[in-house]
């Protein structure tokens, strides 16, 4: 998990450059990334929660899910109006909502170099 969090941080440099191919390519390599997250997050919360709290840890992936969500709908209410094209030329905001997930990377590498003992995920074929 943690290769894939420096694999979206190279993704989000990206779309920091005012270039649309390299913009979306960033944002394609950005959401393949959250897809390895939304798959393997909760196989690995599974794996290193003990069980008596595995119904609290459960809900969490889907609720940061959520979370997430909501503060780019929140971020995305300091950009200009969509009809105002010369607005949206000279604005600069579009660099913080694009930006924001250093800082949710930043956290994520932390924790998981300080509270998760391996970063490996056993797939158990039965």
């Amino acid at each position: 998990m943690i290769v894939f969090n420096f694999l979206a941080a190279i993704a989000v440099t990206l779309t920091m450059f005012e270039n649309l191919p390299m913009i979306c390519i960033g944002r394609f390599g950005f959401g393949f990334c959250c897809g390895v997250f939304s798959v393997a997050g909760p196989k690995m919360l599974d794996e290193t929660v003990p069980i008596h709290l595995n119904s609290s840890f459960g809900t969490a992936t889907n609720t940061f899910l959520s979370g997430g969500i909501m503060i780019a709908v929140v971020l995305g209410a300091i950009l200009p109006e969509d009809k105002d094209y010369e607005a949206q030329k000279a604005d600069g905001n579009w660099r913080i909502l694009y930006g924001f997930p250093y800082i949710c990377q930043f956290f994520t590498v932390l924790i998981f170099t300080c509270c998760f003992p391996e970063d490996s995920i056993t797939f158990n074929i039965s």
